[in-house]
């Protein structure tokens, strides 16, 4: 089972994760075993501003648009293209509930 937040490998019925100390609920990331989504799309999706939806975070998204507001949209530009890259090397390799990019 992998974190929720970090992606990293969690030991067996781990209750928080060594590496970012999140809790985690018991079985979370389990129901969504065999399921993935795409990689590409994700990437793709975060530079049209629409990637956190899919990656089922909508939160981030919000806090991207406040942020875009108060800055002429220039920091959520400057937010969307990193987490494309993030996507795109690896380092996002789940969406927000445990579900694997590939």
């Amino acid at each position: 089972m992998k974190c929720v937040n970090c992606g990293k490998q969690l030991p067996k019925n781990a209750a928080k994760c060594p590496t970012c100390g999140t809790f985690i609920e018991n079985g979370y990331t389990e129901a969504y075993q065999g399921k993935t989504k795409s990689k590409a799309l994700a990437g793709i999706l975060m530079l049209f501003g629409i990637g956190d939806l899919y990656l089922n975070n909508p939160g981030r998204f919000l806090k991207k648009m406040v942020i875009g507001l108060f800055t002429l949209f220039i920091g959520s530009v400057v937010m969307q293209i990193a987490d494309a890259i993030k996507i795109f090397n690896g380092t996002i390799s789940t969406d927000a509930k445990g579900i694997p990019l590939v």
